[in-house]
């Protein structure tokens, strides 16, 4: 019998991978993962990518798996709830609002560029007039659809400068579905500013070199956790699975499973990992609901 530390689990964006035991009196483990924040993979090509090698890490561990594509973090919610999904791999973000409703404990890290943390930056060229976000009135902008950090980081910041939301604000917002065209966006000149990571930067610099010079940065977020893997109460083979984790990097296929994502290794959570994020998310709510309290009285 195979030892489940060949058990690797899977870090896929937009996944959704039930992993169901070859015998009855075993554990069964459910791994779900999501993406609704910003991402340099591409989830329907990383979905092809990982079927492969989510078969070999079946026949490796004498599991059966299966799995499918999550559209949303709602549905996330909803199977975790359900107990169909104990264990999880998402943004920071996601973690948080899910860890608002349900009882989770975090395992692991996702390590990109050496770092379990990244910023999210509000970016202009480097020739730009552009100091401050109040500047940035009327200008176009470019940031991921599906970026909900990035998102909830520029409302933040027009808030703190009083300057409304960004569709009143902005003269055109363009919403791509893939940070490198967020990114050429402004480096070719077609937007005033745009939103992304200094992860994402940094990636992209490796294969333009233009780029960490080309702009300059307007507005930042303090640091922020990398994707995070973690357990619903009650979950089986919890410390099995967060050690199986933490050496993916060490095994052939793990290694290859996770350049698929573009992560390097997953690390410990260290203490306090999701404080900032907390925080953001709490400004926000904070900025938001007055609004939404206003709009109710008026109806």
């Amino acid at each position: 019998m195979v030892s489940l530390k060949k058990l690797i689990p899977p870090l896929a964006g937009a996944l959704l991978l039930v992993a169901t035991t070859a015998h009855a009196d075993r554990p069964v483990l459910h791994l779900a993962f999501t993406v609704t924040d910003n991402s340099l993979v591409d989830p329907a090509s990383a979905h092809a990518a990982a079927a492969p090698l989510v078969r070999r890490l079946g026949q490796m561990a004498g599991e059966r798996v299966t799995f499918a594509y999550v559209p949303k973090s709602e549905a996330l919610l909803e199977e975790m709830k359900a107990r169909r999904v104990n264990f999880a791999i998402t943004s920071s973000l996601v973690y948080v609002q899910l860890a608002a409703e349900l009882e989770l404990q975090p395992l692991t890290l996702a390590q990109t560029a050496g770092k379990s943390r990244f910023q999210l930056q509000l970016l202009v060229q480097s020739s730009s007039p552009i100091r401050k976000v109040a500047q940035l009135r009327g200008k176009s902008i470019s940031i991921n659809r599906r970026h909900r950090s990035g998102w909830m980081f520029l409302e933040n910041q027009l808030r703190r400068a009083r300057a409304g939301v960004p569709s009143a604000f902005f003269g055109q917002i363009r919403s791509p579905l893939r940070t490198k065209s967020v990114i050429l966006d402004l480096l070719m000149g077609e937007v005033d500013g745009c939103v992304t990571s200094d992860a994402a930067i940094s990636a992209m610099a490796k294969l333009n070199s233009q780029v960490k010079t080309r702009f300059r940065v307007v507005a930042h977020s303090s640091p922020l956790a990398t994707p995070v893997l973690f357990a619903a109460k009650g979950a089986p083979a919890v410390e099995k699975l967060r050690n199986v984790a933490l050496r993916l990097h060490k095994d052939t296929v793990g290694r290859q499973l996770l350049m698929v994502f573009r992560i390097e290794r997953m690390v410990p959570v260290d203490k306090g990992a999701f404080e900032t994020q907390r925080a953001m998310v709490e400004e926000h709510e904070k900025r938001t609901k007055p609004a939404q309290d206003k709009g109710r009285r008026t109806r």
